[in-house]
């Protein structure tokens, strides 16, 4: 084999639509005109199809028959499992996943979904777009599908018609894209009919109106996204191996990011770390290891470390968890117990929930928000769910693995509902508020505060490591603005910690309380009509989140990120923090022994390495006074 075709990528998509919509035809006509057909498939093809086959006429071809696997399936015509197929072009291997489309076997699509990148949606060119159609796109998009070649199949039963095609396109993409609102969608719409082979490895002279590429083309070419999930080191021990008394190693396979020899590591919730000595797959010692392998590690240093513990970087996204917010798919046939403990089985993990508190359910017809009533087979909704031990857990967009769960019933042992995380840690919004307390009304108004300012209030978050820069920046924008003639003000980590949050420590806990704080005031100084400057690490970005999302709203908050590497702030190190930190005299140290999430959508992010502070405060100030009145 040449080194050409040993490194071509994999791109895992999925097909799905409802009863009769023609996706395992659709598949078997794919391989035939791609030629990608042994002789034996093709001879049992022509056997097992109708009497007057014949490989020159295809189509009398049952091409179904390539991808429904089980007798019941030939025998009703339709699919009830997954059926994976592998094939390979000139310019790509490919797994598909051929999924059930009969409303009671939704949990085969949501698994087959979980471990894709692409769906391929089927719309019957005379049904249009239907319920079950509506349901498909929706469970793939919350298991983190976004790239959608959304098939308008048996064009040939309307003729082709345009107006058709385009009518059902834009009842699609009003359902879809107009209701989600998420900017990553992708769509391709292709005029499509399976039993004839038009645009599907041919572009067809019978939709002229159609100028985009034939499907095969469009899967050959789409851009896998490698930047998806969380690409930090993550990997749960699943068993200890202990040969003899001279090995300790630790088995279990890599959930997130890679991992190589040498690596500083620490082991979650249990604030110890240590060092890979040694990295093996499949009993050979190779120098490191990414997402998706199942390695066994060795350590430098002996820690205690069982099964179900996680080892990690320092910039790992996990949180230990106890309540946790995600939506469900129910699978089972009896309804949702709201009083009832199910197990709750993470990656590898198994807990007790003590609560299940629903939020909303989704309308599958326009996906709108409705008031939970009951919980039955295949309803989608949302949920704040608590468990009897705080555990690993991450949001599912950051890591599929690491994010995702299933509620199994004690007593049937049988799986009910398959969770997406969308919030890891609920504590912050879960704080003691009195029922007493309530705003009091104040005549005059932030807009008015702001306009006697001649200015437009916000928050600029400088958020980095230590000796990335944000102090220093800070001041010299704080001093651009002055002599603008804006009025601004600092907050810098330091100076807080010597007054209002002077009772903090610095564990976790105090950290993420330190941040919160902080965070208010800043709200509070912007409703004063001012332009404050926040300059802290801020290591945790479920709490940057908070602030921006939640006490911000998503409105005059601008997130800069200093994107210096760590070994360049230990070089410039300052205050001598990360000195006395790798000797162990500062713990809990951002970097070190102590981890920092970076910001995944920040408005601006500078590289202090590669502009000057001067030139990072420019870049501010370009955004920050872009739309100031």
């Amino acid at each position: 084999m040449s080194k050409k075709k040993q490194n071509k990528d994999i791109l895992k998509f999925i097909t799905c639509g409802s009863v009769d919509d023609g996706k395992s035809t659709l598949v078997g006509r794919m391989l035939y005109d791609a030629d990608l057909l042994t002789k034996d498939q093709l001879e049992t093809l022509v056997q097992v199809s109708k009497n007057s086959a014949s490989i020159n006429n295809p189509e009398k071809l049952d091409f179904s028959l390539l991808t429904d696997g089980l007798q019941a399936e030939h025998e009703q015509g339709i699919t009830i499992d997954v059926s994976y197929r592998f094939f390979e072009t000139l310019k790509r291997k490919f797994i598909i996943a051929d999924c059930p489309g009969h409303i009671q076997y939704t949990r085969n699509m949501a698994t087959a979904a979980s471990n894709t990148e692409v769906a391929i949606i089927l719309i019957n060119a005379k049904n249009g777009l239907i319920a079950q159609t509506k349901r498909h796109f929706f469970i793939n998009y919350l298991f983190g599908i976004k790239d959608f070649i959304v098939v308008i199949n048996k064009m040939d039963l309307v003729d082709f018609d345009e107006k058709k095609f385009i009518r059902i396109q834009n009842d699609f993409l009003e359902f879809s894209k107009k209701k989600i609102k998420d900017k990553k969608l992708n769509f391709y719409f292709i005029p499509i009919s399976a039993i004839k082979g038009n645009n599907i490895v041919n572009k067809s002279d019978k939709a002229p109106y159609y100028k985009g590429k034939a499907l095969l083309n469009i899967l050959e070419d789409m851009k896998i996204k490698s930047d998806k999930m969380e690409q930090s080191f993550a990997i749960g021990i699943k068993y200890v191996a202990r040969p003899n008394s001279n090995f300790r190693g630790f088995k279990g396979k890599i959930s997130s990011g890679k991992v190589e020899v040498n690596q500083k590591i620490r082991i979650f919730g249990k604030r110890t770390s240590s060092e890979i000595k040694e990295i093996f797959i499949d009993d050979k010692k190779v120098k490191s290891a990414s997402s998706g392998d199942i390695v066994c590690l060795t350590l430098k240093d002996e820690v205690d470390i069982s099964s179900g513990d996680f080892l990690t970087s320092f910039l790992s996204n996990l949180s230990n968890s106890n309540k946790f917010n995600a939506d469900l798919i129910w699978l089972d046939h009896d309804e949702l117990k709201k009083n009832k403990d199910y197990l709750v089985k993470f990656y590898n993990n198994e807990v007790s929930t003590t609560k299940i508190d629903p939020k909303f359910i989704y309308n599958i017809n326009n996906l709108s928000k409705e008031k939970f009533n009951n919980f039955k087979l295949n309803t989608i909704g949302n949920f704040d769910i608590e468990i009897n031990n705080k555990i690993p857990i991450t949001n599912y967009d950051k890591n599929k693995e690491l994010g995702s769960f299933i509620l199994i019933d004690k007593i049937s042992n049988f799986t009910v509902a398959a969770g997406m995380v969308k919030y890891s840690n609920l504590s912050t919004d879960s704080l003691p508020v009195s029922k007493n307390i309530s705003y009091s009304n104040i005549d005059v108004t932030n807009f008015d505060r702001a306009k006697i300012k001649k200015q437009k209030p916000c928050c600029i978050w400088l958020t980095g490591l230590s000796g990335s820069g944000k102090s220093t920046i800070a001041n010299m924008l704080d001093k651009a603005l002055y002599q603008l003639g804006k009025h601004s003000f600092i907050l810098d980590g330091d100076n807080v910690r010597h007054g209002i949050n002077s009772d903090l420590g610095f564990s976790r806990e105090d950290r993420h309380e330190n941040i919160r704080r902080i965070g208010y005031t800043c709200k509070l100084m912007t409703d004063a009509g001012l332009i404050v400057i926040s300059a802290f690490i801020s290591p945790d970005r479920e709490i940057r989140d908070f602030i921006k999302n939640k006490i911000f709203k998503n409105k005059n908050f601008v997130e800069v990120y200093l994107n210096t590497d760590i070994e360049t702030c230990k070089k410039r190190d300052p205050k001598n923090l990360y000195k006395k930190a790798l000797a162990g005299k500062i713990k809990n140290f951002t970097g070190i022994d102590a981890p920092y999430d970076s910001p995944e959508n920040p408005e601006i992010i500078l590289d202090t390495e590669k502009y000057s502070a001067k030139e990072c405060v420019e870049k501010i100030l370009d955004v920050v006074l872009k739309n100031d009145k």
